[in-house]
């Protein structure tokens, strides 16, 4: 028996996943609380910059904060990681 898709995994199956490359830079995309879809790119400055098409709030879960949180730290890595391999 197949597992029953949420919402946020049909219709933004890469909800809180790290995609892009270091060249092009590392994103995210995910749904707030009240389904509005937001982007966010992580530029190598330990920040996430989330771009909020011009909304007034965005209602943000803490699970999503802490996933946001977390994944500064894998783009982090992921940049560093590459620019040492580009120095060698």
């Amino acid at each position: 028996m197949s597992k029953k898709k949420t919402f946020s995994e049909e219709f933004m199956p890469n909800e809180l996943e790290i995609i892009g490359n270091v060249e092009d830079g590392l994103k995210t995309t995910f749904l707030d609380e009240e389904l509005d879809p937001f982007e966010v790119d992580f530029n190598y400055d330990n920040c996430a910059t989330i771009n909020t098409n011009g909304m007034e709030y965005i209602a943000i879960s803490r699970y999503t904060l802490n996933k946001l949180s977390y994944l500064v730290g894998v783009a982090d890595r992921t940049y560093k990681e590459q620019f040492n391999k580009k120095k060698l």
